[in-house]
């Protein structure tokens, strides 16, 4: 007498192909490299022509905590700009910047509270009553290298 399977051959194979698409698609999801370093080029666009400023630049996690601050010297009546953020840990960043005019290294604003020094953020949100939310700026280095941010 032959031992017959609790399971028929359909049974079998179906649950068999359940099994490989489940591993298929939790391998498709793996990130290989979650650590991986990152590089984004930036073009700075529309900056102000003045003889001499400085570009300040803030990079921000997914939170909208700045985890770095760089200041960049202008070339005199320079109205682009171009330069990389390299070896970036975060796969989201968020970038906000300003031209800083005066020299005083710090946004100048009316009594309104708005920006009299030209500003910008990554992915030029239309700005309406107040800056932009972290969630508007954010860029995801896993698909993207390069970005422009127009000066406002």
């Amino acid at each position: 007498m032959t031992k017959r399977s609790l399971y028929s051959y359909r049974e079998r194979r179906s649950a068999k192909a359940v099994l490989y698409l489940v591993l298929a698609l939790s391998l498709s999801a793996y990130d290989p490299a979650p650590n991986e370093k990152r590089n984004l080029k930036l073009e700075i666009v529309e900056l102000k022509d003045v003889s001499t400023s400085t570009l300040y630049i803030e990079l921000l996690d997914a939170s909208g905590v700045v985890f770095e601050t760089r200041s960049i010297a202008l070339a005199p009546h320079a109205t682009r700009q171009t330069f990389s953020v390299r070896e970036v840990e975060q796969e989201e960043i968020a970038i906000r910047l300003f031209q800083d005019l005066d020299g005083d290294g710090e946004l100048d604003k009316n009594a309104f509270g708005m920006p009299t020094e030209p500003f910008g953020f990554s992915n030029d949100p239309v700005i309406r009553f107040g800056p932009p939310s972290t969630k508007e700026i954010l860029i995801d280095l896993r698909a993207k290298t390069f970005t422009k941010i127009r000066m406002q």
